[in-house]
């Protein structure tokens, strides 16, 4: 793509052109760029009358209206070494010192310091604008390859599970998007066979956990035994080294037991007796629970429920389709044809082009003031973390990618919102009385009324 002769980079990465004389060099926005200055008490694009740079604290054309804003928490070189203004003597900036008689404009490294100043007070929005970014001018649509690959690992999905286009699209992003699922809903809508049949269209390993009362962290990671005649303890790895697995009604195990999968699922690896064991790669958990029966289970605690990337329920099929579910079955089944469609390294490759859609700082402020909504709305006792947000933005991405697209739009951000946040929240009363469709409600609510980008 032909670019301009001369630009400057604007913000992350947003191309500005300027006439080659007048041409300024890239300013730094953020005050790490700037350390190697700050160790020496000297301001970028700050010179003397003589064309030297500046030092701060022993220069007398230094104003000392700006000693404030060298007071910089983080960095080095600000605090130490700089010379403290009388208070009588201290003027504010932009106004008259020194015997000066006209006011004196903010510096570059002022206008600078100010903004990160209120960048800082956003965490969230550090962790999002630190992902990819490309400019509108850079957006094209994906290769045809990787269309391909979705399309053919979509149509291999819709062959198993009948009727439920929207669930196999949002099963595919998350498995694109290197997420997990959560499905609540009733037993025998076709959960397990759902899993089976991403576990073979991948060409992966698949095993089934079912969760029960009695069910112990070791039955799910594996355990070391010693061996007499070697004198020696042997790791046997637990049915979590898979790539595919499905967590059976995850709800009937014990807390403790729940918490053995906390690992695997946010660092994709295992500590077992003081050694890290990493997990097979690609790495998908499909859990499963039923919302209707409450005895004799236990509920996921929030921070297990905030590293599922989306919640879904699959519903009860029409009957138009429920007769072609009929005679799938009289026909051998909805995974007797069921063919691999994608490798492991195939599936790594479509990963890593998801991390690189990009998305623009428009709908990453969207993103965020959906989130943030969530955290300040008077029905909700608990909004959505910053993990949640970053799990947006990643789902964001995967959608993308599925419809043909190497950048997000907001749709994608409002059409998974309510699938990765609702599950997240919680509703002030009982957590049990229907707690997800009370947040399913919310969600759509702070969707309409937050702005949308142009």
């Amino acid at each position: 793509m032909a670019r301009a002769a001369n630009t400057t980079t604007v913000g992350l990465g947003r191309p500005e052109t300027q006439p080659p004389d007048t041409a300024e060099p890239a300013r730094p926005r953020v005050v790490r760029s700037l350390e190697p200055d700050l160790r020496r008490n000297r301001w970028p694009g700050d010179l003397r009358s003589d064309g030297r740079p500046r030092v701060a604290g022993n220069d007398a054309e230094t104003c000392r209206g700006d000693q404030a804003e060298r007071k910089i928490p983080g960095c080095r070189g600000t605090s130490t070494g700089t010379r403290r203004t009388p208070r009588r003597n201290r003027v504010a900036p932009g106004t008259a010192c020194q015997g000066r008689d006209q006011p004196i404009p903010l510096t570059h490294r002022q206008t600078v310091i100010r903004q990160h100043a209120g960048r800082v007070r956003r965490r969230t929005s550090r962790l999002i604008l630190a992902c990819p970014f490309h400019s509108p001018g850079d957006r094209r649509v994906a290769t045809t390859d990787t269309v391909s690959r979705i399309s053919a690992l979509e149509t291999a999905l819709a062959g198993t599970l009948l009727g439920k286009p929207d669930v196999i699209r949002q099963i595919v992003v998350a498995l694109l998007s290197e997420g997990h699922v959560l499905i609540e809903d009733v037993p025998g809508v076709g959960k397990t066979v759902l899993a089976r049949a991403v576990a073979g269209s991948i060409h992966g390993k698949f095993t089934r956990l079912q969760c029960t009362p009695d069910l112990l962290p070791s039955d799910i990671l594996g355990s070391s035994v010693f061996l007499p005649q070697a004198g020696e303890f042997e790791f046997r790895p637990g049915p979590i080294f898979t790539n595919v697995l499905l967590s059976d009604e995850i709800n009937r195990t014990t807390p403790r037991t729940q918490s053995a999968l906390l690992e695997a699922m946010n660092e994709r690896q295992v500590s077992i007796d003081g050694t890290t064991h990493p997990l097979p790669q690609p790495f998908f958990l499909i859990a499963t629970q039923n919302p209707y029966e409450y005895e004799g289970t236990y509920p996921l605690p929030e921070n297990q429920r905030d590293r599922f990337m989306l919640c879904l329920e699959i519903g009860y099929p029409d009957r138009s389709v429920e007769l072609d579910v009929l005679q799938q079955h009289h026909d051998g089944g909805p995974l007797a044809s069921l063919e691999p469609v994608l490798g492991e390294t195939e599936l790594e490759e479509l990963q890593q082009v998801c991390r690189e859609v990009s998305v623009d700082e428009s709908i990453r402020e969207y993103l965020l003031n959906i989130v943030a909504a969530t955290r300040d709305h008077q029905e909700l006792s608990l909004g959505a973390s910053p993990r949640g947000a970053i799990t947006l933005y990643r789902a964001a991405q995967g959608l993308a990618l599925c419809e043909g697209r190497d950048y997000a739009v907001p749709d994608d951000v409002k059409t998974l919102a309510p699938a990765v946040l609702a599950h997240r929240v919680v509703c002030h009363g009982p957590l049990r009385d229907s707690r997800r469709d009370r947040g399913l409600a919310i969600i759509r609510q702070i969707i309409e009324n937050t702005s949308v980008p142009t």
